[in-house]
């Protein structure tokens, strides 16, 4: 664990900010790193997430080389937001065809935005790659800070479908989750928040049981719909836009399963369900 990510896990929330009426001032400093190739790194990580498709980098790969930009904008003295206890969302992914992992990149990282939630406040965090004086990347994670804020905002829309629609997707394979993914995750991405690391690390939180980190299961369900779908279907194209909605956690152990609707459209909506079915641990599409 570094002296950013220390630093940002021991940030206590602004409760003044957060708690006023009109949305919290964010900082503006934007955080740049020139990533040089890792080849042993990124095939560590391919071989963590289940991708193995040589022409094209995965679409998670890139925000996840940049945790710890994101968690230098988390650890700002103007920053009012905590990293402990916040909740990963969404995620949005738009990654252009000639991004090369095998080439230098310039990360970077920003406060995107913060709106109102119905549970407190949320808040957008952009990632940005670029090579070659080209912009071939762009990633925004969004993440709530539940807190007593008097805000206007009352309900929160969500544009995928309901159970009844989803309970109809095809189901395309079983994902099964080891219990100590969260820890091999932890050191690949530098994201060692302790509710991914073990029950006793977890258990101060209000879990009892370890859970996995969302990027990693999002990138696990795009490599799976890769292998099991887009290959089968001899999609030409590379998956460029992944958009997603975290749902409830997965709790280690899991096995999981990963349902799709109209995997044969260029977008098609995917969920990832447990045993129980009774509602999914991520809604999302790619493209």
């Amino acid at each position: 664990m570094n002296l950013t990510y220390l630093k940002a896990l021991l940030k206590r929330a602004d409760t003044q900010a957060l708690t006023q009426f009109n949305p919290p001032l964010l900082p503006q400093k934007v955080y740049v790193e020139h990533l040089s190739p890792d080849p042993e790194h990124y095939q560590a990580y391919c071989e963590n997430v289940g991708w193995n498709v040589k022409h094209q980098p995965h679409p998670c790969y890139l925000q996840t080389r940049a945790t710890n930009l994101q968690m230098q904008c988390l650890a700002d003295k103007g920053s009012p937001f905590p990293l402990l206890g916040l909740i990963h969302r969404t995620n949005e992914i738009i990654q252009q065809t000639q991004v090369d992992v095998s080439k230098p990149a310039k990360l970077t990282a920003r406060f995107h935005d913060v709106q109102a939630h119905v549970k407190g406040w949320e808040i957008g965090i952009k990632v940005t790659a670029e090579q070659q004086g080209q912009d071939v990347y762009q990633a925004i994670g969004r993440y709530l800070i539940r807190i007593n804020a008097p805000h206007v905002e009352r309900k929160v829309d969500s544009s995928f479908p309901p159970k009844a629609q989803w309970e109809q997707f095809n189901e395309v394979t079983d994902i099964d989750v080891p219990e100590g993914i969260g820890r091999r995750y932890a050191k690949l991405s530098g994201d060692y928040n302790p509710i991914h690391l073990s029950r006793f690390s977890a258990r101060p939180f209000g879990f009892d049981k370890t859970i996995a980190h969302g990027m990693w299961t999002l990138a696990k369900c795009v490599s799976e719909i890769e292998k099991h779908v887009r290959r089968k279907e001899n999609a030409a194209d590379p998956i460029s836009q992944i958009y997603c909605e975290f749902k409830r956690p997965v709790f280690l152990p899991a096995l999981t399963h990963l349902l799709m609707d109209n995997p044969e459209q260029h977008t098609a909506t995917f969920a990832l369900v447990g045993n129980e079915k009774t509602a999914p641990h991520i809604l999302g599409t790619v493209s």
